[in-house]
């Protein structure tokens, strides 16, 4: 099989797919194309400043294990407890956030380099 007929036969699947939406949505396609690909844009700046958020977080915790090594070092507190729970939450915080920004390092790469992409995919899922 050559590439000519695979995309031939890619492009006829995807007329096929794409005209019961293009039917659904009538004459508002065009202009809700726009709007949805401007969604999309959207959609990438909340999970950058999501991934803010969370690097925030992150550098929180690891300023407060940082800060309680250094009172223990210097003894100033005897309760072993307190520390021991200072740490506890800072890790809690430090671990969670991680996957929290892996998650939306991938939505705002791929929603701000290929809006088009995710634009098609909601207006596909109009038809389901």
């Amino acid at each position: 099989m050559t590439m000519e007929i695979i995309t031939k036969e890619a492009v006829e699947s995807i007329k096929e797919i794409m005209t019961p939406v293009a039917q659904k949505i009538g004459e508002t396609a065009e202009w809700g194309w726009g709007v949805v690909v401007k969604q999309m844009y959207v959609e990438a700046t909340l999970a950058t400043v999501y991934i803010v958020i969370g690097l925030i977080a992150l550098g929180v915790g690891v300023s407060i294990v940082k800060w309680m090594y250094s009172k223990a070092k210097e003894s100033e507190y005897d309760g072993e407890g307190w520390i021991a729970g200072c740490f506890v939450i800072s890790a809690i915080v430090c671990l969670s956030t991680i996957p929290f920004i892996l998650a939306n390092i991938h939505t705002a790469v791929t929603h701000f380099i290929n809006p088009e992409f995710y634009a098609i995919q909601f207006f596909i899922g109009l038809v389901k």
